[in-house]
């Protein structure tokens, strides 16, 4: 069992501009929670080069409390569940026993008397996605289907950054990576080529 897509960016477009690219995970697309954050942003990628990454298959899951303080990122798969608990020391997330209530989902409580907490989903360690404002005896829950979304960006977009509005609109190339062991995404179009810029998937095995 492969534990990660391993995916090429190359740029084939006929693009002058020196382009910023977005890779994302998009919740209800068009919806009003529509949310994506920048997981992978590829910047100064010319016609002709190509960047390598990492699509992992499994999950980190970490929270932060309203006090400000970050909880370590534990691994997770599809099915677990987590819980943010008050211990002697102070705010702690802990894997709960047992599956969580549907096998497609990532859930994570907040189990603590007082205090709002946000769920962080990572892959790579690098923010794959964010719920905020996860208050006391409710919880987060996370599905995620096996794809991703690409789009051209403003350049100050980085790594991390919730995306919203323009920015996330533009972010509109879906792509399916079920049962993918490897591929590219080939960047086209542009310039004097008279196409828009777009993205496809090649060379898959």
């Amino acid at each position: 069992m492969i534990m990660a897509i391993e995916l090429i960016f190359r740029n084939k477009s006929q693009e002058s501009s020196n382009l910023t690219i977005a890779i994302c995970y998009r919740h209800n697309p068009g919806s009003s929670d529509d949310r994506a954050v920048a997981w992978q942003v590829i910047k100064n990628c010319a016609v002709g080069n190509f960047h390598p990454f990492k699509y992992p298959l499994d999950f980190y899951v970490g929270a932060s409390d309203s006090d400000g303080n970050y909880m370590s990122p534990i691994h997770a798969d599809c099915g677990d569940s987590f819980e943010v608990v008050m211990e002697s020391s102070g705010h702690v997330l802990k894997k709960k026993p047992g599956q969580s209530s549907s096998p497609d989902t990532i859930e994570v409580m907040n189990c603590l008397d007082k205090g709002a907490i946000s769920a962080n989903i990572l892959k790579s360690w690098n923010l794959f996605d964010i719920l905020k404002n996860i208050y006391p005896q409710s919880k987060a829950a996370f599905m995620f289907k096996p794809r991703i979304w690409l789009g051209v960006v403003p350049e100050h977009v980085k790594e991390g950054d919730i995306m919203t509005g323009d920015t996330l609109q533009n972010v509109n190339t879906e792509l399916s990576l079920l049962g993918i062991n490897r591929a590219n995404i080939v960047m086209s179009g542009g310039g004097d080529s008279g196409r828009d810029i777009s993205f496809a998937l090649e060379n898959i095995s």
